[in-house]
């Protein structure tokens, strides 16, 4: 529960700090609180100044999330991004990719923000007006950021 909860400030500390156009971030936080810090895609394409979006493993599972990994899933996912355009909702859009999950939707002033996690290596952002509609482009797909722990936490 606790990781959860880390994975969740992660995400509000960087979607305010990108609505508001500050620097407010997340990861110096992220590297005290776990042993190290990599993501599954390290390629320039799938990176953004500040990790959008935080995971948490074992060094164990991020082994074996890192041999399964493929990197061609990248353009796969550009590819099925190209179908979206402004206007759909979160349920369409899902029905049209099959991301693993809508992770996060921040509700702000004027509609909402939402983090979809397409799967373990990438995620996808979009900001959704008070009809539940897309306002403008999703993101491209972004690295995912895993917080490694060297031994796993005991009330996880």
């Amino acid at each position: 529960m606790r990781a959860m909860k880390t994975v969740f400030v992660f995400a509000l500390c960087n979607i305010l700090g990108f609505l508001c156009g500050s620097n407010i971030s997340a990861e110096p936080v992220a590297a005290k609180l776990y042993d190290y810090v990599a993501s599954l895609d390290d390629s320039p394409r799938a990176k953004q100044k500040d990790s959008l979006y935080w995971a948490y493993a074992s060094a164990a599972t991020f082994q074996k999330l890192k041999e399964s990994y493929d990197p061609a899933s990248f353009e796969s996912w550009v590819d099925k991004l190209k179908h979206v355009h402004p206007e759909m909702t979160v349920d369409e859009i899902s029905s049209l990719i099959k991301p693993k999950k809508v992770s996060t939707m921040i509700t702000y002033g004027s509609g909402t923000s939402v983090i979809i996690e397409l799967d373990d290596a990438y995620c996808i952002y979009g900001m959704f007006d008070q009809q539940g509609r897309l306002q403008g482009k999703l993101s491209k797909p972004i690295a995912i950021s895993y917080g490694i722990l060297l031994v796993s936490p005991q009330n996880e």
